[in-house]
């Protein structure tokens, strides 16, 4: 009797082991979700504004440092679970790119238990935000906020989570964002990036840019409805040399307005702006803009679109990192030594006067023997960190760079999921531009500045789009 009953248990163990070890468990999930749990979603945000001088990203001046404080700097979270118990976290933050990655991550992954390759790290590419550097001003301190910030945003969000079903939408932000390059009346190319730019010489832009604004949302029970949204357009009202403000720029206002006129909670994700400039006026980087007054402009539409949202389907979560192998652009590599001699003067003494000497030795600007100085030492190619992620019906792709709307748009129309929402200057520390064929057609400054062949923007597309059609089964 003693053995049977012996046997009986071994069996009932087996059996419990068998239940215990069941495909629908996720390995990163650490709260007991199960393939019967509900889809989540949490949110948090942390203020991660530093109370003491910090070296301001953009703009170009190596010697801008802050000198006050417009608006707070956030980092914000919102923690994503599908019913298998797959977790990820998207974080987006008011700064120019990621940096500081690895301290970010482990830090969170402590302060979670998620692992390093589900959380995701985004930016508003803000011009006014502090510099990630820890060599300049005020960086480590810096880096200390912005790590303990980040981890405990995400903290929040994990705990924030509720149930959630998921609508999505997008719309045209028609005449409040503009490519930043146009054609003059003599029939040569300007723009504000080129510092050429005669306003009143202006006969037309130069192409056609993409004003679409995407949304999704999240909507909780019994918590606020979390809302992920993107614009094509620089945060670069306070991007001047001369400007020494630290400022969220026009995504904290839009997100105040939104949040103070709706039920819901913004994170906020720069789109494919490599090319485009946020505008109420036919002009580009004009710095007497107002950014609240811009920010609440845009929050109007997003606020008033809310209630034409869609309801899309959930499903399990989808995460794919890959890389693209980019190959160098070298030209201009040749002068290597008399470019080196003007990134001297302009590290040393700053942007106006590096910018003279630039001129005066032949160079389009400072920024063009910068780029040279930059390039000479790359190696023959490059790795560029990508991503994407699908839950349901939605797609979302992370570009570490700065990427143009013609390959955005490419992008989207040629991805098979209902919506394609475009994150760039994320997943990795930044790449810069990486222009589509007209910025090398237009030979603008984000095309003899890059650090990549022409073609590698299209490449990066069709890569995008495969790897996309191959998560929807396709």
């Amino acid at each position: 009797m003693k053995k049977i009953l012996s046997m009986v248990l071994v069996v009932l163990m087996l059996l419990g082991l068998c239940a215990c070890g069941g495909s629908g468990t996720s390995t990163n999930a650490t709260d007991g979700q199960t393939e019967n749990a509900v889809f989540q979603v949490g949110f948090g945000r942390e203020n991660i504004t530093p109370d003491f001088p910090v070296a301001l990203s953009g703009g170009g001046d190596p010697n801008r440092i802050s000198e006050s404080v417009i608006d707070y700097i956030y980092t914000t979270c919102v923690a994503i679970t599908d019913t298998a118990g797959k977790t990820v976290l998207v974080v987006t933050t008011d700064l120019q790119s990621v940096g500081f990655k690895a301290a970010i991550t482990s830090a969170v992954t402590e302060a979670t238990g998620i692992a390093a390759e589900d959380i995701i790290l985004c930016t508003t590419h803000n011009h006014s935000g502090p510099s990630q550097s820890e060599s300049k001003e005020g960086g480590a301190q810096f880096k200390s906020i912005l790590v303990e910030g980040v981890a405990n945003a995400c903290k929040k969000a994990l705990e924030d989570r509720a149930p959630a079903t998921m609508s999505a939408g997008q719309i045209k932000a028609d005449g409040y964002v503009f490519p930043r390059h146009y054609k003059m009346m003599d029939g040569t190319y300007a723009g504000s990036s080129y510092g050429n730019l005669v306003v009143d010489q202006i006969e037309s832009i130069a192409y056609e840019g993409d004003s679409t604004l995407q949304m999704v949302q999240f909507t909780r029970e019994g918590k606020k409805p979390v809302l992920l949204m993107n614009l094509g357009a620089h945060a670069t009202f306070f991007s001047s040399t001369s400007i020494k403000t630290l400022s969220s720029d026009f995504p904290g206002p839009m997100r105040e307005h939104i949040e103070g006129n709706s039920d819901v909670l913004v994170a906020y994700f720069m789109g494919a702006a490599g090319d485009q400039t946020p505008s109420t006026k036919y002009k580009p980087k004009d710095h007497n803009l107002d950014h609240r007054a811009y920010g609440k402009a845009v929050g109007t539409l997003v606020v008033d679109a809310l209630s034409s949202l869609q309801s899309v389907n959930t499903g399990e979560i989808k995460l794919v990192a890959m890389e693209h192998t980019g190959k160098t652009n070298y030209k201009g590599t040749d002068n290597y030594l008399e470019a080196k001699r003007i990134y001297d003067i302009f590290l040393e003494e700053g942007y106006s006067k590096g910018n003279a000497a630039a001129k005066s030795a032949g160079f389009i600007s400072v920024y063009d023997a910068r780029s040279i100085v930059t390039r000479a030492k790359l190696p023959k190619t490059q790795q560029i960190e990508l991503g994407a992620l699908a839950i349901g019906d939605v797609s979302f792709i992370f570009a570490s760079f700065e990427m143009f709307s013609e390959t955005g748009r490419y992008i989207r129309e040629n991805s098979p999921y209902g919506m394609t929402f475009i994150c760039t200057q994320s997943w990795a520390p930044t790449h810069d531009y990486i222009p589509s064929d007209i910025g090398f057609e237009l030979n603008c400054y984000e095309a003899y500045t890059a650090h990549f062949e022409q073609d590698t923007a299209q490449n990066i597309a069709d890569q995008f789009v495969t790897t996309l059609k191959d998560m929807k089964g396709q």
